[in-house]
């Protein structure tokens, strides 16, 4: 079973539903950064998977540094 679903909109507005097997993910053992851009990224995905937002947008989203946001970017983690 995926840990998230695909975007699904509703009224104009998009909408994640996370699945609980996220909290036993490897995602889930990664640095507070990583995580946090990690569901950003799925916060701010379309029905199709896409963010539109550039790497300092994305980190001000996820309240993380620019760094960090590159860090969990790049390196994938």
């Amino acid at each position: 079973m995926p840990m998230a679903l695909p975007a699904v909109t509703v009224g104009g507005m998009a909408f994640v539903k996370l699945h609980g097997t996220i909290l036993d993910s490897s995602v889930w053992s990664e640095p507070s950064h990583i995580r946090l851009v990690w569901l950003t990224l799925l916060i701010l995905c379309d029905t199709e998977g896409y963010v539109g937002a550039a790497v300092p947008g994305i980190a001000h989203a996820a309240r993380v540094t620019l760094q960090e946001a590159e860090d969990a970017l790049v390196t994938g983690r």
